[in-house]
Order: structure tokens, then sequence, then C-alpha cells
């Protein structure tokens, strides 16, 4: 353990930070020092800062993926359009991101292309989006058509707030707000569409 955390104070992590990504990934500071050196030299050629709680964060992904698995996702995000730099900015934003599998980053970012007509840049802004359940996504995506055709939400609506909502507040806002209007807006919600998730 000591000398991987020695790697991370002497690149001037807080003591803070390194607290935390023991705790969240004990595991990770275990690793030969080798695999450590060779993800904070690539998580700063990235652009992340290592004062920041950020670094962490990319670094306990960065950690979990081999050399191929990495080069592999950055693959697949090119073929489905994204540029090196849509990949990057995407990650620092989310750096989960890479540890979507590959079949769920395909299926959102079909979903959101051709389902939800979200365009590219809005996913790159908000990585978070493909990191939500399918089932999630398509609940709300039937919410909200199901508000738009009865008038009770423009088109216009913030597609993204409209997905980022905590299910409380969703719940609230979106749903039984609505029930008196759409009577099994509820049940709709609660089911899974099994044709827009496919």
């Amino acid at each position: 353990m000591q000398p991987n955390a020695n790697v991370l104070i002497s690149e001037g992590v807080p003591i803070s930070n390194i607290t935390k990504l023991i705790i969240s990934n004990p595991r990770a500071i275990l690793l030969k020092v080798e695999k450590m050196v060779a993800a904070v030299e690539h998580i700063k050629r990235l652009g992340f800062k290592q004062s920041t709680p950020m670094f962490i964060r990319a670094l306990r992904v960065m950690l979990g993926l081999s050399n191929s698995t990495w080069k592999r996702k950055v693959n697949l995000f090119k073929s489905l359009g994204w540029s090196e730099e849509d990949i990057i900015s995407a990650f620092k934003r989310e750096p989960a991101l890479m540890s979507c599998s590959e079949e769920k980053i395909r299926h959102a970012i079909d979903f959101f292309w051709n389902t939800m007509k979200v365009k590219q840049a809005v996913l790159i802004s908000n990585p978070k989006l493909l990191l939500y359940e399918p089932g999630r996504n398509c609940r709300r995506y039937n919410v909200m058509k199901a508000l738009e055709s009865k008038k009770l939400i423009g088109k216009d609506v913030k597609i993204v707030w409209f997905l980022i909502q905590p299910e409380s507040r969703f719940l609230k806002y979106y749903v039984t707000k609505h029930l008196d209007q759409i009577p099994g807006l509820m049940e709709m919600y609660c089911a899974t569409n099994s044709t827009t998730s496919q």
C-alpha cells in the first residue's frame, strides 16, 4: 500500500483524496506500482489536476481498465461518430463513463440519438446521461411524450433537465402532478416499455 500512496503523495494528491480512494476502492492502492504510475501519467496527460477530487475519480476508473479495454472503448465511441476530443471531454466530466460496458454505451447512444433525438453535443456535455439504466430513460421518455401530447409541457422542455431530476422530484412534478389529466400516467411510468427499451 505504501509505495502506491507515496506515488500519489509525490504527485501532489491530497492525503484526504488518497484516503477516499483507499476507502472506496482498497484494491486499487494494492496494485503494482508500475500500473499506478502509468495510470497517473495517463490521466495527467488528459488534463486532470492532481489536487482535485475528479483526479481520484478518474484514477479509480483508469486503474480498473487495461490498456486494451481503454483503446477498445475509445474506438467504440469513434465508430459512433465521436472524435478523440469529444471522448476526452466527456471523460473529464464523468470518468465513470469509461466503466460502462460497450453494450450499454452502444445501446444508450442509439436510444438518445434515434429515439429521443438528443444531439451528440448534448451527450458530450452531459455524459452522465449515458450512465442511467435503459428502463429509467425509457420511462421518462414515455412520460415526456405523454405530457407533450396533452400540452402539459412544451416541446422546448430541456431534455437534460427532464432526465437528471432525482426520482422523488420527477415523480412529484411530472407524474403525480398530472394524474388528473392523464389517469394512466403512473402505470405508464412504473411499467417498462419493452418495445422502446430493446
